[in-house]
């Protein structure tokens, strides 16, 4: 049947088509002062914005699958796969920059948190007002916007946060942000009991992923500056924690249709939280695993270490003799 699905498959054959063409244009050497370097910058767009289209693309094969998200339960689906989507890409982002972007950290003279409450606070300043609906703020708009969506509050916790990141100082402001977003999200009655366990799960997950930021920050690494040339070991095995995706499929996979999906079929909680769970570390395994192949091939390659002395628990101390 006709779906968003299709349709933006036909779509996609636009950037395909134009990244192809800006490949080959900078290899005909014509043009070499004037139109090629526009070439080269948009091919690289282009190639950047695939897994966003990618991922948009996978999301609505997802819903066209089942078929959700049609007549009523549209508000619900945008709501909860673009506010899902929204927390993978905060998860992507913070991969990076906890995984590989610690040079780049580092040579901006800004922590990690700075660039973090940023991301926090813009998000969540634009949805304040993108979530709510007619001229005055009802009882309803507010308990959507502060406690289901954290968002009116968010921001202003955010630039706290930023406030307190100046001069390269680190602080618990995102962790706690993520926390209290879980436990605003915990008070919510749902319809059936499969979903009160899939939310309560997600929103448990949710608040773990503030704490272990926290942790990560306080007792980790509680330094960021430039010339800090150390890492503990410690902290390079817990930087996944924090990014990690699984609060985000849970929040997309909790939607009424889905849900009323699997109550239906009588699939208990646990099988469907631990089939989101898996598809969780699928996504966060290709996540790095994109991120390794950008940092180690290509124009990165010569800048990658080969020797095989730089394992990851090896000590930094000459061996005793």
């Amino acid at each position: 049947p006709h779906s968003t699905h299709s349709v933006f498959a036909n779509i996609l054959f636009i950037p395909i088509c134009a990244q192809l063409l800006h490949g080959i244009y900078p290899k005909l050497h014509i043009h070499e002062c004037t139109i090629q370097s526009y070439a080269v910058i948009a091919h690289g767009i282009i190639g950047k914005s695939y897994p966003i289209l990618g991922w948009t693309q996978m999301l609505l094969g997802a819903i066209a699958f089942r078929g959700y998200c049609r007549g009523e339960t549209l508000g619900q689906c945008l709501a909860q796969y673009i506010m899902g989507s929204g927390f993978v890409a905060y998860g992507v982002i913070m991969a990076i920059l906890l995984v590989v972007g610690e040079a780049w950290v580092k040579q901006s003279g800004r922590s990690p948190e700075w660039w973090d409450l940023w991301i926090i606070t813009l998000w969540v300043s634009h949805n304040t007002f993108a979530e709510h609906y007619g001229s005055t703020w009802s009882v309803i708009n507010m308990q959507h916007t502060i406690t289901y969506c954290d968002y009116v509050v968010g921001w202003n916790r955010g630039i706290l946060g930023i406030y307190l990141a100046l001069d390269n100082q680190r602080n618990v402001v995102p962790g706690l942000i993520i926390i209290l977003t879980g436990w605003a999200m915990l008070q919510h009655a749902q319809a059936l009991e499969i979903s009160t366990k899939v939310h309560t799960t997600f929103e448990y997950t949710l608040m773990l992923a503030g704490l272990t930021r926290i942790v990560k920050i306080c007792f980790c690494t509680p330094g960021y500056s430039p010339s800090d040339n150390g890492k503990m070991a410690a902290a390079r095995a817990f930087r996944h924690l924090p990014p990690f995706v699984s609060p985000k499929i849970l929040f997309m996979s909790a939607t009424n249709e889905e849900l009323n999906y699997v109550h239906n079929s009588d699939m208990d909680h646990i099988t469907y939280l631990l089939t989101m769970f898996s598809l969780a570390f699928t996504l966060y395994t290709l996540i790095l695993t994109l991120i390794h192949l950008f940092s180690t091939t290509g124009r990165n390659a010569q800048s990658f270490p080969t020797t095989g002395n730089n394992i990851e628990l090896a000590s930094s101390r000459s061996p005793s003799r």
